[in-house]
Order: C-alpha cells, then structure tokens, then sequence
C-alpha cells in the first residue's frame, strides 16, 4: 500500500491554503465572510456555519465530498438535490441549500452507492461537523 507519512496526513488534516486543498482532492471550497469569531457564510453555497472557533486569517473554507454527513447534526442544513453523479463505486450528489437564494453554487456530497441509493430523494437534510472543515487562508 501506499506509506502515508506523518506530513503527506498532516497536509491531508490541514491543508491551509486552496491550491493544498485541491491537490489534496477538496472539491468544495467557497469565499467566506465571517460574521464574528464563532459564524462565518460560505459565501458561495450561502451556508451559516458555527465553529467553536475560527482563525483569524481564514478567507475559505474547504470540505470533503465524503466528510458531510446525513441528518441532523451541527451546521445542519435542508438542500435541494441539482444532480447526482454516477462514479465507478460511490454517488456525488450535487446540492443546493433551500431557499438559499439565485446566486449559489452547489457543493458535492459523496457517499457509497448503497447508501444513496437507500437515501435518494429530491430532498435531503445534511450536517457538517466542524472537524469536517478546512480553514484555508488563501
């Protein structure tokens, strides 16, 4: 198998910047404006998110397709489903929070085909741990 070295994870954990995010394969990354040290708004998917704390020099947020997770939680959220995306063994959902407003991009969410097919619907009620969030400075 592939040797993960401690810094190759500690990247993958915290990666820092958007073009590290990428290269780490984060899809979602959005603009942020932060509200105050505990709210900021992904400004492109028009999400309010509460962290314990966030860092100051935070300007985007990034999230993993596979970290969101169903139903209610933190940073809970209703979105309309735009599209799903067949891969080789999983489903990418695209989706859209409800009632958001025009201007917004989908964000992906990515689950084993089993359980989208379980869950599938037009629908869905996500959350978003705060461990699941990249604070990214540029």
């Amino acid at each position: 198998g592939v040797d993960r070295s401690g810094t190759r994870q500690d990247v993958f954990h915290d990666p820092q910047t958007c073009n590290t995010a990428m290269l780490t394969g984060c899809k979602n990354i959005s603009p942020v404006k932060i509200v105050d040290e505990h709210h900021l708004v992904a400004t492109d998917w028009g999400l309010d998110l509460y962290f314990e704390k966030i860092p100051e020099d935070t300007r985007y947020i990034g999230i993993r397709m596979h970290y969101i997770c169903a139903g209610e939680g933190e940073n809970a959220f209703s979105c309309d489903v735009e599209e799903e995306i067949e891969n080789p063994f999983s489903y990418t959902v695209m989706l859209k929070l409800i009632g958001g407003g025009e201007n917004l991009q989908p964000f992906g969410w990515e689950m084993s085909k089993e359980e989208w097919k379980s869950r599938r619907s037009g629908q869905v009620l996500i959350h978003i741990p705060q461990t699941s969030v990249h604070f990214l400075k540029e």
